[in-house]
């Protein structure tokens, strides 16, 4: 069987012109400070504790990070991947709840390492596309922001048990304007960047997929020529052997195909562990190794999305969906609206009806998978956070998925 080394995920500096950096980068978003958070709840620093249902006498610091912007390349280095996410984890002592993943892929290995850690410590995924030269907008994972429309805030009725409130939500908005700013260059979440983004457990946004590729390996530097008095003659150039940046073109078709479909079921093996959704795996296998095509894994994984629908009384995927339409529809029938009078009262009202609804679920959703992860942070740190001994579990997770590959 063969052995190849895999490049899931080739820098998208290749295809889109931009150099990537050399390894991956974990930021704060400064936005998700939890001493920013205080302001949604009208000043109340203990009105989310209720609302998310934290364990008596637990509370983050208020420099803690909710949520983290990973970007930049996935090396083949350990130390430069995996081992940076887990430090920061860490550090955030448990109150890290989101990534926001923004890197266009590289080492298949570290790419799966990757996405055990993000599952193993129960952390959302949400990816992002950042247009050159604009900030990357941080909004809170644990509360949908209510519509834009200012005349329907009067007819919203509160919500308890505690939750942000319209006031708190402009005054939320009022002070991000005021932070730092993170001008990420031009990226996606693309290739083994998909590993972090299908082991979220709560998901959203576009992953860039690809079949497997051949890393293209350095030519080796020829052996210099002697010179001087009686010297050979130097020999004829030998022609540059064909390159592509995705496919080793020195390999038979045979070699290849073997190669890469043992890859393929290692890949397809880890995205069923995940419960990315069929259809997410299917987008997966149709794409040429040549380009990249956006592909959208569920929300939730299936089973998990069974438990919050029975103990929310509601499907949150849905309600989310309706209210994004219903939104859309407003926003475009009132810019449409030149020299013809729309009477958007009603569709308003539904709307208000859903998010209603809908920030209801959210907030059971939002202390479920509190509650998950703070349990599996601790489980994870049960004696001490000992980083080698998570790290392991996770490496030995990954040699298990690639080792399946190769049956």
């Amino acid at each position: 069987m063969l052995g190849p080394r895999i490049f899931f995920g080739v820098w998208l500096g290749l295809i889109a012109g931009i150099a990537p950096a050399l390894a991956i980068d974990v930021v704060c978003i400064e936005g998700s400070r939890y001493k920013h958070f205080a302001t949604l709840f009208d000043g109340d620093v203990e009105a989310m504790a209720r609302y998310l249902d934290w364990p008596a006498g637990r509370r983050p610091g208020p420099e803690h990070c909710r949520a983290a912007l990973v970007s930049g390349g996935i090396t083949s280095e350990r130390e430069e991947g995996p081992d940076r996410l887990l430090a920061f984890i860490l550090q955030q002592e448990g109150w890290l709840a989101e990534l926001q993943l923004a890197s266009p892929g590289g080492s298949v290995t570290q790419g799966l390492t990757l996405g055990y850690l993000t599952r193993a410590f129960w952390l959302k995924s949400r990816t992002v596309q950042i247009v050159k030269g604009q900030p990357l907008t941080y909004q809170p994972d644990f509360a949908p922001a209510p519509p834009s429309f200012e005349t329907a805030y009067a007819n919203l009725p509160a919500m308890t048990p505690p939750a942000p409130s319209i006031a708190g939500w402009k005054a939320y908005n009022v002070n991000q304007a005021g932070l730092a700013q993170i001008m990420q260059r031009s990226s996606r979440c693309a290739s083994a960047c998909g590993m972090m983004a299908t082991a979220g457990s709560d998901r959203s946004g576009p992953v860039y997929v690809h079949r497997a590729r051949y890393t293209q390996k350095a030519p080796s530097k020829p052996p210099t020529p002697p010179v001087g008095p009686g010297a050979p003659p130097p020999a004829a150039p030998a022609a540059a052997p064909q390159k592509t940046p995705y496919l080793d073109m020195s390999m038979s078709m045979a070699r290849t195909d073997e190669g890469l479909i043992a890859s393929e079921r290692a890949n397809v093996a880890y995205y069923e562990r995940m419960d990315a959704g069929e259809s997410f795996i299917r987008t997966f296998k149709a794409t040429s190794s040549l380009i990249t095509t956006s592909a959208q894994a569920t929300r939730f994984p299936r089973f998990v999305q069974d438990f919050l629908s029975a103990r929310c009384e509601s499907d949150p995927e849905h309600l989310r969906t309706l209210d994004l339409q219903l939104r859309a529809a407003t926003s475009q029938l009132s810019t449409r609206g030149a020299g013809v009078r729309l009477d958007l009262a009603p569709l308003n009202q539904s709307l208000l009806l859903v998010y209603d609804r809908r920030r209801r679920v959210e907030q059971c959703v939002a202390a479920a998978n509190e509650r998950e992860r703070l349990a599996a942070f601790g489980k994870q740190c049960a004696r001490g956070c000992d980083a080698g001994a998570i790290m392991k579990a996770a490496m030995d997770q990954t040699k298990d998925i690639r080792e399946r590959g190769s049956k």
